[in-house]
Parts: structure tokens; C-alpha cells; sequence
């Protein structure tokens, strides 16, 4: 004889409200699916509908414990046999976390590389196009029209020609200035 808990009948309703069967009828008809963690719950597939029946047998009753959809049953069979490897040990957790991290780590230098590199390359522009100012910082259309012209010629950001290329610029204005001309008092 089925018996139908109360957990299961809300389910039911709760996961298929538009399913018009009779229960008994429908787990009597359906397809065995396979068994959850312990030996003595069953599963069973309701194919038309893909309603997963878990079905405990105690004595000669059977019980219908809950109602699942297919998605959420298959989702329970991969997680079960995730759990089985990793307490057979078949699969260390550890492991791939330490190579996550270690890829992750190892991407992040070698962005900082790619940055450095970056900032390298255009703090070098930056010293070549400072001689040719001849050691004036350049007017504001002008300081548009050289990133504009940097970023097509050499294709950098202009964030990358923000962050790097005009305070070199800057840097180096300063410090020619510093050692070839006077500097007002208060600037030292």
C-alpha cells in the first residue's frame, strides 16, 4: 500500500499546480530512476510530466517521502556522487582550490607585468616628446590632439597616457627646471 506524507502532497502542489493525476495511480505507473543515499529510498520517473517520486519501503507499506522535479533529482545525483568522490578521497577539494588560486595569483602578475611594461614604454615616449616641448608642458588643445595621436600611433589607453605619459612629463618638466632654471621659493 502507498502512503502519502504530507511533505510530499505540498510539493506536489507546490512544484506542479498545473499537473492534473492522481498520485497513487501516477507512482504505480512510473519508471524506477534510481535511489538516493540510503538503500531503502527509490526513486521513480514520471516520464509525461518528469515528476521524481522518492518512494521509502518500511515493512510491506510504501511511503511516498517527497516529489521532485527531474532537474532537481539529477542535481541530487550529481551532488551525491561529488560527495562519494571527495570521501573516497578520489578527489582532492584542496587540490583544485590551490590551482585556482595559484592560476589567479599568476594572473594578476602577469598583469602587473603587462602594466609595468605600459608604464615603461610611455614614461620612455614621455622623455622624447619632453625634449621636443623643450621642457614646457604643452597647452591644453595641444595635450589633446598628442593623446590623440599617441593612442592611434602607438595604441595605448588614454587612461594608460593619463596615468603614465603626463605626469612623466610632469616629472621631467620639473626636474629640468629644478636644475637649469630658477624656481620660485615656495615651490621648493
Amino acid at each position: 500500500m502507498l502512503i502519502i506524507t504530507t511533505h510530499a502532497h505540498q510539493r506536489f502542489l507546490e512544484r506542479f499546480p498545473d499537473v492534473p493525476v492522481c498520485l497513487t495511480e501516477r507512482v504505480e505507473k512510473s519508471l524506477p530512476f534510481g535511489k538516493q543515499s540510503d538503500a531503502e529510498r527509490e526513486m521513480y520517473l514520471d516520464p509525461d510530466y518528469d515528476i521524481v517520486y522518492v518512494v521509502a519501503k518500511k515493512f510491506k507499506d510504501k511511503y511516498l517521502i517527497t516529489i521532485l522535479t527531474k532537474d532537481q533529482a539529477l542535481a541530487s545525483f550529481a551532488r551525491q556522487r561529488e560527495m562519494h568522490a571527495w570521501k573516497s578521497c578520489l578527489i582532492d577539494p584542496k587540490k583544485f582550490e590551490n590551482k585556482h588560486e595559484d592560476a589567479e595569483e599568476k594572473c594578476k602578475i602577469r598583469i602587473k607585468n603587462e602594466l609595468k611594461k605600459i608604464q615603461n614604454e610611455l614614461e620612455k615616449l614621455a622623455a622624447e616628446y619632453v625634449v621636443q616641448f623643450n621642457y614646457y608642458f604643452p597647452p591644453k588643445d595641444e595635450k589633446k590632439l598628442i593623446t590623440t595621436q599617441i593612442r592611434e600611433q602607438h595604441k595605448y589607453t588614454g587612461s594608460a597616457i593619463n596615468n603614465y605619459f603626463w605626469p612623466e612629463i610632469g616629472r621631467l618638466i620639473y626636474e629640468y627646471n629644478a636644475k637649469h632654471r630658477s624656481v620660485a621659493a615656495d615651490a621648493e
